[in-house]
């Protein structure tokens, strides 16, 4: 284009084809440049972003095309050009912070919910460990020195594997009213800080008639009773305990908001692991969460687990008054079991276990997984038997199309931003 006027001249270059042309045009004396509106009110531009944002980059487009027609290229002019231009990329980077700042938390909320588990927050992680004793009464009536290193030796080992209770499962002693062997049971538990947890057996209680030598030196009653411990709920449960007990027992489990109890009973199960009368009534009332069963009574030594509705009951039988099982028939034998927990914010993650070998020897068997929450349980879902679907118009069935609804489009944005972000 080209404008012609008297009495002024200007080279402007034209929005041709060909830029490299120049023209000559002539405009009057006097006649006031053309102004571009630019935009000065500030508070609009903060009501309109995103307006603001193309308007501005409209202009950008128009200056690179065309240079506007002034009456005179002076000094000045092409100042107050670059004045403009500076203010308006102000307002620009502005917006574009402003729409940045409004679009962040959608997005970082986005990608939390999209974010993997293993990249999110770990937790608090803690493990500690239990070892069950069961059925010592040979220590207190003939070892009374092995009953006495027993717990010495557990002592010295607490730190390592941060041992938080030591629980036995009844018959502490040989004869329910020998002081002798009483006075031996209560110098031996001395030998250790960690706290101990003692239930009644038959050869402790006279067969649950007699709990009078029992509460003396263990400091316990008759009566059975849960102890909240750390990460988890302990029940006691005394020889020829109540019915009536049961009601109470649960009804704190329920209550609790530990979600792993370990019951401690004398007579729960028998060598092979059939359940007594007394283990059949723990195993319908008690089991209201994650459960690992202690006892003893009988001899022998297994751990077993197995599933009970959405729970892991773990099931432990200790008891070595009669040697090692399939080996040595000595007496002056001390051992037990060791689990050991890995809890994350109070939720049990890991459960493990071992015996330990007290003496004569000390060491540990190989160490069994009974439950990982990371690792799911075989077979954890039923199969359903194959069914042939009735091919009709029923959308998604026999090749006939389902129709996308909204949370299909909810998805594949989800699945774009995974792409987008690279996350797995």
């Amino acid at each position: 284009m080209c404008v012609s006027h008297e009495n002024s001249t200007i080279t402007v270059i034209s929005g041709s084809a060909n830029p490299a042309i120049a023209m000559v045009c002539a405009a009057p004396k006097g006649t006031p440049p053309r102004r571009f509106n630019y935009p000065e009110n500030s508070a609009l531009a903060s009501q309109e972003p995103v307006m603001n944002a193309i308007r501005t980059l409209q202009f950008f487009m128009v200056r690179v095309r065309t240079i506007h027609v002034h009456a005179r290229f002076s000094r000045a002019n092409i100042l107050k050009m670059k004045k403009y231009s500076i203010t308006n990329t102000f307002y620009t980077l502005r917006m574009i912070y402003r729409f940045l700042v409004k679009i962040s938390i959608p997005i970082l909320f986005l990608l939390l919910m999209v974010m993997p588990a293993s990249a999110q927050t770990a937790g608090n992680s803690t493990t500690y460990s239990i070892v069950h004793l069961s059925d010592t009464q040979y220590l207190a009536s003939r070892f009374p020195e092995t009953y006495d290193y027993t717990f010495s030796y557990l002592d010295s080992i607490k730190e390592h594997y941060n041992i938080s209770a030591i629980i036995i499962t009844g018959d502490l002693v040989e004869t329910w009213n020998n002081e002798k062997e009483w006075e031996a049971y209560s110098h031996a538990v001395q030998k250790t800080s960690i706290p101990v947890y003692a239930i009644a057996g038959n050869h402790d209680t006279n067969t649950g008639s007699d709990f009078q030598y029992f509460t003396h030196y263990t400091g316990n009653s008759k009566s059975s009773h849960v102890t909240s411990l750390e990460n988890f709920d302990l029940v006691e449960i005394n020889y020829a305990i109540k019915p009536e007990e049961f009601a109470s027992l649960r009804k704190v489990l329920l209550n609790s908001p530990n979600n792993l109890a370990v019951i401690a009973s004398h007579d729960y199960m028998d060598e092979i692991g059939t359940l007594s009368s007394l283990g059949n009534v723990i195993s319908q009332q008690l089991v209201v969460k994650h459960t690992i069963v202690l006892s003893g009574h009988v001899k022998g030594a297994f751990v077993r687990d197995r599933a009970s509705g959405h729970y892991v009951v773990i099931e432990g039988l200790t008891n070595y008054q009669g040697g090692i099982p399939g080996g040595s028939s000595s007496r002056n034998i001390s051992a037990g079991t060791m689990y050991t927990v890995t809890t994350r914010d109070g939720l049990v993650e890991k459960i493990s276990s071992k015996i330990i070998w007290i003496s004569p020897r000390q060491s540990f068997d190989s160490d069994h997984v009974l439950y990982d929450i990371l690792v799911p349980e075989p077979d954890a879902e039923p199969l359903l038997p194959e069914v042939t679907p009735d091919c009709s118009s029923i959308p998604g069935i026999c090749g006939v199309p389902a129709l996308p609804g909204p949370w299909d489009y909810w998805n594949s944005f989800i699945e774009f931003l995974k792409g987008l972000f690279r996350f797995s």
